[in-house]
């Protein structure tokens, strides 16, 4: 069932982006946004089938995340969110670009954490200059057109007034991926399914790894079909979601088609997934 939707959703990309207008918003929401929600899928069946239940977690996390996303842009206001991404992604690659630039504080900050953390750097001498300036030419003639050139400024304004990079999303008065999800009614996913993910990432939970008893503690094994059903559960809820809001947008005559599929070839596997019980000896 996973692997099915791994492959619906591959194929989905490339037929919504054919039915789109082909600007920015679709090359972001499809080749990003809904290209990030497969792979995370298709990882996460990978890891499934080796009983890396609690691997695969993270990707579940990544493909939560990425449905938010992909879900909030296309609801309203589409290619003025798309454009706040793109921009965001623009002065990511921008900051690395001037931490290659030598001279630059950036630069000597980069160069001396390198040190500090025992890394040789001298690779960093083997960096083209000119090609690092003209890559930070092109990337801020990109930013200064006048449809981004605002979206520039927002993120300038966001930057020294909180004093920290901005996420993409901030700008546009959304705080947190919390917020995004409560916009689109989806804060129950982000309390059950993204905050379990975001313990795996952060190793914030002792419950998944350690189990004390009176007189010793377990080490719980690395692999383990341990939360298997909830994981699958929760794969499922995001592909799902993801292609029912992609087709909206772009193919709704496909709508009535996704849900066939689901009738006839998900919905049964889906509800007879067999609960495990495990037994410490």
């Amino acid at each position: 069932m996973i692997r099915e939707l791994a492959d619906y959703g591959a194929d989905l990309i490339c037929s919504a982006y054919a039915h789109s207008p082909r600007q920015l918003t679709d090359a972001i929401a499809l080749g990003v946004l809904l290209k990030q929600v497969v792979a995370m899928v298709d990882a996460a069946d990978a890891l499934i089938r080796i009983g890396a239940i609690h691997s695969a977690h993270l990707q579940a996390r990544a493909a939560c995340e990425a449905s938010f996303y992909l879900e909030w842009m296309l609801s309203s206001d589409s290619e003025n969110k798309a454009k706040h991404y793109y921009v965001a992604s623009l002065r990511d690659q921008k900051q690395w670009a001037i931490r290659a630039s030598s001279g630059t504080p950036e630069n000597k900050r980069f160069v001396d954490s390198l040190a500090q953390a025992g890394i040789d750097d001298s690779w960093t001498s083997e960096m083209n200059p000119d090609e690092t300036a003209t890559y930070l030419e092109r990337v801020n003639a990109i930013l200064a057109q006048p449809e981004l050139a605002g979206i520039q400024e927002s993120f300038e304004k966001y930057t020294k007034k909180y004093r920290r990079p901005a996420q993409w999303y901030q700008p546009m008065g959304f705080k947190s991926i919390a917020d995004i999800a409560s916009a689109l009614s989806r804060k129950y996913e982000y309390i059950i399914f993204y905050s379990k993910g975001s313990n795996v990432v952060h190793s914030g939970s002792h419950f998944d790894h350690i189990a004390f008893s009176k007189s010793n503690v377990r080490f719980k094994g690395i692999r383990s079909v341990d939360n298997c059903k909830e994981s699958i559960m929760h794969l499922v809820q995001i592909a799902m979601r993801s292609y029912r809001a992609v087709n909206q947008r772009y193919i709704p005559e496909d709508e009535q088609a996704l849900g066939r599929l689901w009738i006839e070839r998900w919905r049964a596997p889906f509800f007879s997934m067999p609960d495990f019980e495990f037994e410490t000896k």
